[in-house]
């Protein structure tokens, strides 16, 4: 269950706690994350979900190498963002999608057979 009830640095800007956020969002949906509940975005927290996001096979920048420069930060934040935008992982996003909308309304919006 993601539920972020705290931030701490790297994420202490407006703009980098919405970066942030919506990879986590984007990573949740895909199914690419862990199972583990994440309430607090920190560096730590950081590490884990790109761990999981790079075992799935979404290639991104280590974070421990982006973070003394806030700016190089968020430009990572940014390319990680879109690397997953752009990277169907149908293993893990299809069964995440089904958690979510059940098998009929994923099969009725993508207009194929549940058989």
């Amino acid at each position: 269950m993601i539920r972020i009830e705290s931030v701490q640095s790297p994420f202490d800007t407006p703009e980098i706690i919405r970066l942030g956020c919506s990879v986590v969002m984007r990573a949740s949906a895909m199914g690419l994350l862990a199972e583990r509940p994440i309430h607090r975005l920190d560096l730590a927290e950081w590490e884990r979900i790109a761990k999981d996001v790079t075992r799935a096979g979404v290639r991104m920048e280590l974070p421990g190498a982006a973070v003394p420069g806030t700016n190089r930060f968020q430009t990572m934040l940014e390319h990680v963002n879109e690397t997953l935008g752009e990277s169907p992982v149908p293993a893990s996003e299809w069964p995440a999608l089904q958690s979510v909308l059940g098998v009929d309304l994923l099969a009725r919006l993508l207009n194929i057979s549940t058989a």
